[in-house]
Order: C-alpha cells, then structure tokens, then sequence
C-alpha cells in the first residue's frame, strides 16, 4: 500500500506519504514528509515487523491524523519510498569539539573573538520537529529515542509556537534537553551562518519557548547562555568562574565559525573547542570483581585491549543499568600517569548504548605532562 497526501496552502506545499511494505517476519508501516519536489524526511512506525493488520491500523491512524490538519488524498503514490528502518543508518553526524587547555585557547582568541558556553554531562542529541514529529540522532548520526515526555513537551511547544521546523543541537540530560545551537527553523538552515548569529536565533527560540508556555518549557528544556569573549583576560575569568562552579566544562565557539559535521583534526581550524575540567573516557567492561560492587575496565591499544583499573558502581545503579561485560560504559578520572598507566581517581558515569567498541581507544587518554610530575617529584 502506498498512500500519499499533500497540503497546499500559504507558502506551504508539503507532501506526506504512508506505506505497508511486506518484510520476512510480517510488515512495517513507512512515512515520509516534507517539502513538494525536496528530498523527504523518513522513517518508520515499526522498528520490528508486525502483522498485516496491526500495520494497517497504524498506516490508518497516521493518515486521519494528517487529514484532520488539512491534507488531502493525492493520485500521485511513489512507487517506492527510502525508510530507516536500519537502525545503524547514519543520518547526520553532528559537529564535535576538539579538545585543549586554557594556555592554548589563550592564545587562539588574540586572532579568533569566541562565544563561551558551558558543557553539560549528557548524550548528544540532534532533535528535529518537522510536520508535527519529533525525531532525534544520536553522536553517530544515527535515529534514536527521547524521553517521550520531553518529546512531546518539544512538539506541542512547537506546535503552539506555529514553527514549520525547528532543528537544535542538545545534550539528553534525561529528564529535559540542553539546547546550545540552533540549526533550522521554519526551513531556513542555519548551518552556513557564523555561530554568532546562530546564537542569536538560538536566543530568540529560548524567548519563544518561554513565552508560549513557561512552566512547560522549563521542565523539559534549557538553553545555554553564549558569551562573548574578546580578551584572553575575559576567557580566563570566564574558565575559572565555571571551573570553581563544578561545571564538567566549557565550549569555546569561534564568532565567525560554521557549523561542520564531525570533528576537525587539528585545534587551530577548529571552529568549537572545549576545555574539560575533569576528563572522561570510554572503557569496555572486561569483568567484574567478585564480591565488589567494581567492574574492570579495558582500553584497545595498539597490541589490543589493556586494562586501566577498576570502576566502583554506585548503590543506586542495579538491575539493567548495572553493567555487564562487553558493556561500554563513561568512566570520569583525572588524568594517568603514563601512557600504559591505569585511571586515576576513575568514577562511574553511565553506560554508554549509543558507542562501539571502537571508541574504547586508548589514545582518548590524557597523560598527566611531565612539567606537573616533575612538580610534584614524580616521572614517567
């Protein structure tokens, strides 16, 4: 079955097309939305097959929610439409920040003014509204779920505010979304704009959010404050304030810079850096101690996978979430003392569902410099 419906009115012309495809183990309900004659926005209602008839009541209840908002029939179906229905189909890899210290950031703005925010310890999330649906992808560019609580709040909050689309660029904190940069609205992208105007528009969404309903905005969403930062004097009161706060860190955006995909592989073109107060890696668990409520945990180097230690797991961590091995899990420390060493002070975080293996490299591992350990009467 392939249904598709279409809405013209104002300066909309937006399609919306339903299909019931037959896989091996049953059926799966499809959509796609979007623009008349662009690329569509896809995806799927079933991520496991199911029969022929619940995929009929499915296809049904997506398309009398379309006609009650004004679509109509069309006589023109696809004869195919792409879905993602493959979970590891990368979408968009959001732009990632390169790591470096204070001394270094210090003397990249006497040629770049930058914008300060504070980093949030969540998962990355880009989230999209589009056509009445919140949709999210993960640090690999790959579709994954929200809280459906904080998904709902975002699509009535948009709804309500009449967006036609709205794209922003968050940290999942679980219970609500860390909003930092806004990539599209209203199907204006954003992404070829010099952050210091995007920060604008990020600003103004912030306003809209509050405006529309606040006590509903707030409890589902935050937003970062950007700071302009001109001086290595204001960078470094800048660094120190959030430093002494507790902040897990903060990013360092280039006024001028423009949002890219990935991350650079250097810092000196970089157009977003970070500078971590404490440090954090992934680590595969490789055994749990018995007796303990510890893991160890392992790096792959060059020679193949090493251990760095032991991770206490908190009481309040049971059940599924506790982790198990070959689990990858966040581990927060200090820094290691050399380049085999272990972690040093490692604390639990959380585990991590939306990595590989891959990650667990052990070139993520920051080496204490020897002019500290010199300092402190100690070598590698």
């Amino acid at each position: 079955m392939n249904t598709r419906l279409t809405f013209e009115g104002g300066n909309s012309h937006k399609e919306y097309n339903v299909t019931i495809e037959a896989v091996e183990e049953g059926f799966t309900c499809n959509f796609a939305y979007g623009r008349i004659g662009s690329s569509l926005t896809t995806g799927t209602k079933t991520p496991t097959p199911v029969s022929l008839e619940e995929a009929q009541k499915i296809a049904d209840k997506l398309l009398t929610a379309k006609i009650k908002k004004g679509y109509v029939a069309s006589a023109d179906a696809p004869a195919e439409i792409r879905t993602v229905s493959d979970e590891n189909m990368v979408v968009e890899l959001p732009q990632l920040s390169v790591a470096t210290d204070l001394e270094y950031a210090m003397d990249f703005i006497a040629q770049n003014t930058l914008i300060g925010q504070v980093k949030c310890d969540g998962e990355r999330r880009t989230v999209f509204f589009r056509e009445g649906m919140v949709t999210a992808l993960n640090r690999r560019g790959v579709e994954t779920a929200l809280n459906p609580k904080v998904a709902d709040a975002f699509a009535k909050i948009c709804d309500g505010l009449c967006y036609e689309s709205l794209t922003l660029d968050c940290e999942d904190m679980g219970d609500h979304l860390y909003c930092f940069d806004c990539l599209e609205i209203n199907n204006n992208n954003l992404r070829d704009l010099p952050f210091h105007e995007s920060a604008d528009i990020l600003a103004d969404v912030e306003t809209d959010f509050a405006d529309h309903i606040s006590s509903y905005a707030s409890k589902h969403s935050s937003f970062a404050d950007s700071i302009s930062l001109d001086t290595a004097t204001e960078l470094r009161l800048y660094v120190e304030t959030h430093r002494c706060a507790g902040e897990e860190g903060v990013i360092l955006r280039t006024a001028s810079g423009l949002y890219e995909s990935g991350r650079p592989t250097s810092a000196n073109k970089a157009p977003s850096l970070k500078i971590k107060f404490t440090n954090d890696c992934q680590v595969r668990v490789t055994a749990t101690n018995p007796g303990k409520r510890s893991v160890r945990v392992s790096v792959q180097d060059v020679n193949g996978w090493r251990e760095v230690g032991s991770v206490t797991i908190p009481v309040n961590v049971s059940g599924a979430d506790y982790p198990q091995v070959n689990d990858i899990i966040n581990v927060g420390y200090l820094w290691v003392i050399s380049a085999e060493g272990s972690l040093i002070q490692p604390t639990y975080q959380r585990k991590r569902t939306d990595l590989t293996l891959a990650d667990c490299t052990a070139k993520q591992l920051v080496v204490r410099s020897q002019t500290i350990l010199n300092r402190l009467g100690r070598s590698v």
